[in-house]
């Protein structure tokens, strides 16, 4: 009767044994399955590439885990071209991402640094040192080739259909039917959605002539040391027009 017992004793302990075993695996597979998986869902280059220190690069970052990511995200971005040694640009997500991130959060690399007109590579890399676990980390890079058609603040590039806008900037108070003190040197950009889309410097009468603006509306911006800088709000039309600009 005590062996049938001891017996008895050992079945239940084996049994308790294997459903700890049991939860422990399920609590670690469950824990596994709740980290983040941070993603490069796309690289975009709005206004386009150019040839000069001024290419402004967008890198979204996604969760679609239903774990979140928490602290600062790490995101990298490599610029190479022509078989040169890529340059590299870091910035962050900070406050993390949520989880069911699906429409993630950009990431804004700015001033970045194209030495020629042709192709270039953008590659993206997300969590780069793996400080932040995840349950997977084949998502974390994207490779992407863009064009450069144009050198920084070349003019004539913007869409097709547009008009000539011409700029005028002067000192304020200054304007009297046509009359006026100009400022020259001062440099003019068009922006939509903030991205600039054309840019020049006015010449010694304080003027600029952009070939051609879409219609619609933009910011025109001014600027020039010892001024202060001037943006304002412009419904560009389909005929060729003038904005004079007090500075």
């Amino acid at each position: 009767m005590k062996t049938f017992k001891l017996f008895t004793f050992l079945i239940a302990l084996f049994s308790l044994s294997l459903g700890n075993m049991s939860f422990s695996a399920d609590k670690k597979t469950e824990e596994m399955a709740l980290l983040p998986d941070l993603r490069v869902s796309k690289i975009a280059t709005p206004g386009g590439l150019c040839k000069g220190n001024d290419s402004k690069v967008r890198v979204t970052i996604t969760n679609p885990s239903m774990a979140a990511a928490k602290g600062t995200i790490s995101v990298i971005l490599y610029v190479s071209q022509n078989g040169q040694k890529p340059s590299s640009y870091v910035a962050s997500i900070s406050g993390g991402l949520g989880p069911n991130s699906n429409y993630g959060k950009p990431v804004w690399f700015k001033n970045v640094k194209i030495p020629a007109t042709g192709q270039v590579t953008l590659k993206a890399l997300v969590n780069p040192d793996q400080q932040i676990q995840e349950s997977v980390y084949n998502n974390n890079t994207k490779i992407q080739k863009a064009k450069v058609a144009k050198q920084c603040g070349q003019t004539g590039t913007v869409a097709q259909g547009g008009a000539q806008l011409q700029v005028t900037t002067f000192a304020e108070g200054q304007w009297n039917n046509s009359n006026y003190t100009p400022v020259p040197s001062v440099t003019v950009r068009v922006k939509k959605n903030g991205q600039t889309i054309a840019q020049g410097v006015t010449n010694h009468q304080g003027k600029y002539t952009f070939s051609s603006i879409p219609k619609g509306m933009c910011q025109i911006q001014v600027q020039k040391n010892g001024y202060q800088t001037e943006t304002m709000s412009y419904n560009m039309p389909t005929y060729n027009a003038k904005k004079n600009i007090a500075m």
